[in-house]
């Protein structure tokens, strides 16, 4: 492998924190036990709307059973971040004093505009807030301090997309000549991501909780990177403190956004190919947007949202709080929507496939070898989840000790695969590397060369993490166009005309029939590093495939033969 073919940057610091994001809008939210939350003092550039808007999206409901949290949204084109804060106060009706300071800054600066780096000072100013009720001024400071330039026109009709962002991992690109225009599988694999600087992320940036939301979801990661890729509309169902929530958004949006060094191999119009839209915390009043949104990621703590499914694809309940006194380890439960949800509640949701399982092994395992990454003024942060305890057993959910727990995050082995593995035990005589199969060892050296090389002293577990996403997508989109581009030319070679001149008044056809089916094989899932054996694995190549090419698939599974002949 040869790093350099795909570049891609994180907002990382080399130890001096960058400058912080202009601002368009700053304002301050309260908690009236008669009027609910309002909008108590603000400042704003002309054309931006913060009125009857903020006070609903920085305050998520739940919070008055907490102390502190951080909260993300989108506005408009704006990203939100506030602040908030709960103190015990005898002299209100609800013994506490409840308040958010926060602020609008462009989404053009990243996926939240980098709002992370107002963090610590909208921190402090809800803290001088609640000290000082009375005293406006270190509000006012702050917004002579980081307001954008009166100069600065506000297009409030044009909203900009993920891909247009600095924090969203820019991609150059490189084409194999040789290849017809179809990168090769392994020249597009071939990717690594680069870092400029030490390895320190700036206070409060999601992706610093990239292995934390790893360990938290397991396997069930790996589905939920598959549903983002197709662009479905994925809902977070959340207690609060909800920054976790926030922060487990934005880490999906970047494993799955879709790099625009890719956009050449497909052949989908710009909304298919455009990265899912993450909007951070939504709630009761988001309905309209939810409703008339394609390709969205959110979170919310109204979990009223859940009782609604035609408003998403696919809901994820994440673990309350009190999840950490669990004495085992409590699960992601991922649901697909359905009119069923309105009638029951279903005991098992999505669960990764038995590739998945190899998969997730094999990155806690190697992730390990690498550096992490630091924190500036690192803070606590609350994560719903127990000890993973010793490193050796990070991955103990997949042992046969816990093969209850296993059933709820991975799916059951098939007739069919269980058959497959038995004849491969009894050909090979048992023998087996460090007890796995030798498929099984395949699928463990891809996920391995996909991960990037040991001992890259620019790497670290987060980039290294999201340089396994992006090569996987690319990976997937490189075998999916190769078998586009075959299709296409066998189909181009039956339409010649005869060379006896009989067909000459027949025109070539000028391009490929969008209609000719894509036949994927066994070999083809295997090589996309997919579950040849998952009927779920299946169905996202199909899907896959209609979504970036335009075109009907037909996938065959895994299957056993004797002699020639299928068994199972």
């Amino acid at each position: 492998m040869t790093n350099g073919d795909i570049a891609s940057k994180l907002d990382l610091t080399d130890g001096a924190l960058p400058a912080v994001p202009g601002i368009a809008a700053l304002f301050l939210v309260k908690f009236d036990h008669r009027k609910g939350y309002v909008l108590a003092w603000h400042k704003a550039l002309d054309g931006v709307q913060v009125e009857d808007a903020v006070e609903f999206k920085s305050l998520p409901s739940g919070l008055h059973n907490i102390q502190q949290d951080l909260v993300y949204f989108v506005q408009d084109q704006y990203a939100g971040i506030s602040a908030y804060i709960n103190r015990p106060d005898e002299t209100s009706e609800r013994n506490a004093s409840m308040l958010a300071v926060g602020v609008l800054v462009l989404l053009e600066h990243g996926r939240i505009g980098k709002g992370w780096l107002h963090a610590e000072g909208l921190e402090s100013l809800s803290r001088q807030c609640m000290d000082s009720p009375s005293d406006n001024g270190p509000l006012e400071q702050y917004w002579d301090e980081h307001r954008l330039d009166d100069s600065y026109e506000v297009d409030v009709h044009t909203p900009r997309s993920p891909e247009a962002s600095t924090d969203s991992l820019n991609i150059s690109k490189t084409r194999d000549s040789n290849t017809n225009g179809y990168q090769g599988h392994r020249s597009m694999s071939t990717t690594s991501v680069g870092i400029v600087g030490s390895h320190a992320f700036t206070p409060h940036h999601p992706a610093a909780r990239l292995m934390e939301t790893l360990q938290l979801f397991g396997p069930l990661l790996f589905p939920l990177y598959r549903a983002a890729l197709l662009r479905k509309r994925i809902l977070l169902i959340s207690e609060a403190p909800i920054e976790l929530a926030c922060n487990i958004v934005y880490n999906l949006s970047i494993l799955a956004s879709f790099p625009r060094s890719l956009s050449d191999y497909v052949n989908a119009p710009r909304s298919a190919r455009r990265s899912s839209q993450p909007l951070f915390n939504v709630g009761v009043h988001d309905i309209p947007k939810l409703a008339d949104m394609k390709g969205w990621i959110a979170c919310t703590t109204d979990d009223v949202l859940a009782s609604k499914p035609e408003l998403f694809d696919v809901v994820v309940f994440l673990p309350g709080m009190n999840a950490k006194q669990a004495s085992r380890k409590k699960y992601p439960k991922i649901l697909l929507s359905s009119p069923e949800l309105l009638k029951t509640f279903p005991k098992h949701g999505a669960r990764g496939t038995q590739r998945d399982a190899i998969r997730y092994q094999t990155l806690m395992r190697r992730l390990k070898k690498f550096p992490a990454s630091t924190i500036t003024n690192p803070e606590p942060t609350q994560i719903p989840m127990p000890p993973e305890g010793p490193a050796e057993d990070a991955a103990s959910v997949l042992s046969s000790s816990t093969i209850e727990l296993r059933k709820e995050v991975v799916e059951s082995p098939s007739w069919g695969q269980v058959a497959y593995t038995s004849l491969l035990w009894w050909a090979s005589a048992g023998a087996r590397r460090d007890g796995l199969s030798e498929e099984e060892q395949d699928e463990q050296d891809q996920d391995e060369q996909l991960l990037g090389a040991e001992g890259d002293e620019d790497l670290t577990k987060e980039v290294a993490m999201i340089g396994y996403f992006r090569r996987l997508t690319g990976v997937m989109v490189s075998v999916v166009s190769q078998l586009v581009g075959r299709t296409d030319d066998d189909e181009d070679e039956d339409d010649e005309p005869l060379e006896d001149g009989s067909d000459d008044q027949q025109p070539l056809r000028a391009e490929a029939d969008d209609d000719e089916v894509v036949e994927v094989t066994p070999e083809d899932m295997s090589s996309m590093a997919l579950d040849v054996w998952s009927d779920s694995d299946k169905t996202f190549v199909e899907e896959f495939v209609q979504l970036y090419w335009q075109r009907e698939a037909k996938v065959r599974g895994g299957r056993v033969e004797c002699c020639g002949v299928r068994i199972l």
